[in-house]
């Protein structure tokens, strides 16, 4: 693969984006401190599908990083250390994107209290604290469970300052079935990084999704996929038409842990 920098609503403005994001951190954070007298032992991975640890290739050159442990000692013994939560970490978002992390920062927290199993949670951050990716790993076998490319919304920040109420959507600014050939593709190639086995099926479930500037001009649109692997386990895609990469999925088992 080359690697590769719903319902019709609208992102209001990004950088609530971003201050919801550290919010729901902060959020978490609270309540998994408030839970940790109940944090459950010996758990076994959120994925049953495929229960193999995750592991990085011997070929991969680790980049310089510094690591966060936000974890307070709230682990167990059967679960991956956070340094190599972070190493898998930086080994997937070169799969994904080609970028190394070079420099960053690794914030990395440890969650339980939504499902019966634990997962780690990291956020990647530049040297000035702007999130450029965060991502949920199994705490028990490394496998990729979520991701949000924020370094996206962070481009469409320095390209247009701002997004602002929608203007009016006509069919025109919807991509013609004809052309959707190449986003397939896209979607493809990324399932396939993502999932353990063979990619068996994908869809698209919305074009619905549509980002404004303040001038009214549309300057994305966002294209959702379910896919699904040959072992039954799906994942949500959303891929970007201007900027045609990966902007976030989430692993369908994971979800419905939740939920």
């Amino acid at each position: 693969m080359k690697k590769l920098k719903f319902s019709k609503v609208v992102l209001v403005l990004i950088s609530i984006i971003g201050i919801f994001g550290i919010s729901y951190a902060g959020a978490q954070y609270g309540m998994m401190r408030a839970l940790q007298e109940e944090t459950p032992q010996q758990l076994e991975p959120i994925s049953q599908s495929s229960p193999a640890e995750a592991v990085v290739p011997d070929d991969f050159e680790m980049p310089n990083i510094e690591v966060v442990d936000n974890t307070e000692g709230i682990v167990d013994e059967a679960w991956l250390t956070i340094e190599e939560a972070a190493e898998l970490g930086a080994f997937y978002i070169w799969e994904l994107f080609g970028e190394s992390v070079e420099g960053t920062r690794f914030d990395i927290f440890q969650e339980t209290f939504y499902v019966d199993q634990p997962w780690w949670e990291i956020y990647v951050k530049n040297n000035k604290d702007e999130t450029l990716y965060w991502f949920s790993l199994d705490a028990v076998n490394g496998e990729r469970l979520s991701m949000m490319n924020e370094s996206y919304y962070l481009t469409l920040q320095n390209l247009h300052s701002d997004v602002g109420v929608p203007g009016p959507i006509t069919e025109s600014d919807y991509l013609p079935d004809e052309q959707m050939d190449e986003y397939y593709e896209l979607a493809r190639e990324f399932a396939s990084i993502i999932f353990e086995n063979e990619l068996s099926d994908i869809e698209l479930i919305s074009d619905q999704e549509f980002l404004w500037n303040l001038e009214d001009v549309i300057v994305d649109q966002h294209f959702t996929f379910q896919a699904m692997d040959t072992a039954g386990q799906e994942a949500t895609l959303v891929i970007s038409r201007e900027f045609k990469t990966l902007i976030e999925y989430t692993r369908q088992d994971f979800q419905d842990n939740l939920n």
